[in-house]
This record gives C-alpha cells, sequence and structure tokens, in this order.
C-alpha cells in the first residue's frame, strides 16, 4: 500500500519500532540463555526484517511527518539500549539472573506488542467496521504465539518468559479474530455503498 500511494498514510511508525526493539531484546535472551538458538536465530531475520520495513516507511512517510517519526525511532533506539544497559547492571555479573530479567524485559515488550492492536478495537466496536483489522496478520500472529507456546513448554522447567506472554498473545489475538468475525458483515448490511459509489480500497 506505501509503494503504491507512495505515502505511509496514516500509519504509525510505533508497531514496527517495537517489534525491532522485541527483536533485539530477545537475542539478547537467547545469547545469555542456553539452548535458545531458535530464539536467537528467528529474532535475528525478524531483526533484519523489520528494519527494512522502517527503511521503506522513513522513505514514503510525509515530510510533515517524518520529524515525529524520527523522534520516535531514536525514543525507540535510546530506549532499548537503556533498558539492555540497565538489565546488565542488575544482574551484577551472575549469569542465571541476567537470563532472567533479560527475559522479563523482552516478554515485558512482547507484551506491549501484543496488546497494542486492542486499541482500535473500541473504533471497530463504535462503527461496526473491521476494516482497522488486518485479519491476515491477526491469524498468523495467532500461529505465531501458538508455536511459541509450544516451543517453551518443551523445556523441563517450560521457559515462562516465552509462555506467559505469547500465551497472553494468543489470547489476545484470539479475541481479535472472535471479533472481526462478529463484525465483519455489519458494514455491508448496515451501511451498504449506494449504486456507482466510491469503493475505498485498503
Amino acid at each position: 500500500a506505501w509503494l503504491r500511494a507512495s505515502s505511509t498514510l496514516a500509519y504509525s511508525p510505533l508497531p514496527y519500532l517495537v517489534a525491532a526493539s522485541q527483536c533485539v531484546l530477545w537475542a539478547a535472551y537467547a545469547l545469555v540463555t542456553p539452548e535458545r538458538e531458535p530464539v536467537f536465530w528467528t529474532n535475528v531475520v525478524g531483526l533484519v526484517l523489520e528494519l527494512g520495513y522502517i527503511y521503506v516507511f522513513m522513505k514514503f512517510v510525509p515530510t510533515t511527518d517524518k520529524p515525529e517519526a524520527q523522534k520516535a525511532a531514536g525514543a525507540v533506539t535510546v530506549g532499548t539500549t537503556a533498558l539492555l544497559a540497565v538489565v546488565k547492571y542488575l544482574s551484577m555479573g551472575d549469569p542465571a539472573r541476567l537470563s532472567s530479567l533479560m527475559g522479563t524485559a523482552a516478554a515485558a515488550v512482547c507484551i506491549c506488542m501484543y496488546g497494542a492492536p486492542m486499541s482500535v478495537l473500541a473504533t471497530v466496536v463504535k462503527t461496526r467496521n473491521v476494516a482497522p483489522l488486518p485479519i491476515g496478520l491477526i491469524s498468523m500472529g495467532a500461529v505465531n504465539t501458538a508455536l511459541w507456546v509450544w516451543y517453551g513448554t518443551c523445556f523441563t522447567p517450560a521457559d515462562m518468559s516465552i509462555v506467559v506472554p505469547n500465551a497472553l498473545g494468543l489470547v489476545l489475538s484470539a479475541g481479535q479474530i472472535a471479533i472481526y468475525m462478529y463484525y465483519k458483515d455489519c458494514r455491508a448490511k448496515d451501511d451498504p455503498d449506494p449504486p456507482g459509489g466510491t469503493t475505498q480500497l485498503t
């Protein structure tokens, strides 16, 4: 959509910035925690993809919005770096403590990312229009979280840093899918486009 419109339209850079931050934290967690190679490489690939999205966003963001987008990128970068430094400091040189704190930090950011789309649900319910909910992305997110929950439970004991945020993400994704399915036909029934009317492309 950005390439077709040569603009980022009304999209915010925050979801991509927070996702990139999450990838950095999970990769750091994997580096300080034994037997977490899949977590490391998955998030390295995720970080590369997110950086690509951010590059495209910054290229097509309207000139008037670019300063705010750059400030957001700077704030997330500084915040992520500061969080890594604080976790390192609080670990006091204890590898087990470092792993636990890094997992907690990554889980906290992960929960924020999964919960962010919930902010549009009030609009969906009020307008009875599911356009703000990207059902394909949400559905894949549900599959992704389910797989990470399964992965986290494969350890003895289970890796709660992985299980807890992804279980919550699975519940949130299921809730969004349920709302989408409930309201997906409402706009067509309640507010149909008139013959010859303009069809909005999303």
